[in-house]
């Protein structure tokens, strides 16, 4: 766990940059390179890196605040620059394997869903009924049994 500490904290001049633009591994060269790649300035393209890093990290890594709270790594940006300084950019870039794996997350779960609601339907159909007969005392022992009109009208629903 990473505990910060706010004792530490200092506020750098207005117009200093706060880290450094040659910060090493892999996180600032992504950064440089997206930055000469968009010619976006390099803060701009180190606070997406340093966003999609963290949206990356949530499921893995947890904080503790200050108040002794722990919860996933969050991190929110907030760009505000001219027009024309390559915003939607350098967001599109650093961002896109995210979007990527949100699009590909989404598309299974319409699958998935899908596949329940037809098994649901089917269910309702069919088996919801003999569900209905097991809540009698005299159904308990009986077997459930399906009509042939019941199987036609399910198996345009069937896989």
């Amino acid at each position: 766990m990473l505990t910060p500490s706010f004792s530490t904290l200092r506020l750098a001049p207005i117009g200093q940059r706060i880290i450094p633009g040659n910060l090493n591994g892999i996180l600032g060269s992504a950064c440089k390179q997206a930055s000469d790649n968009t010619q976006a300035p390099y803060d701009l393209a180190l606070m997406s890196g340093l966003v999609a890093a963290s949206i990356s990290l949530q499921g893995l890594v947890d904080v503790i605040t200050p108040t002794g709270v722990q919860s996933p790594v969050s991190l929110m940006g907030f760009a505000l620059a001219e027009s024309g300084e390559r915003k939607t950019a350098i967001e599109r870039l650093m961002l896109k394997g995210i979007r990527d794996w949100q699009a590909c997350q989404k598309q299974q779960y319409k699958e998935l869903l899908a596949d329940w609601e037809s098994d649901h339907l089917i269910w309702q159909e069919g088996g919801g009924i003999w569900w209905q007969d097991l809540k009698r005392p005299e159904k308990m022992m009986a077997v459930p049994k399906r009509s042939s009109e019941s199987g036609s009208r399910l198996s345009p629903h069937a896989r």
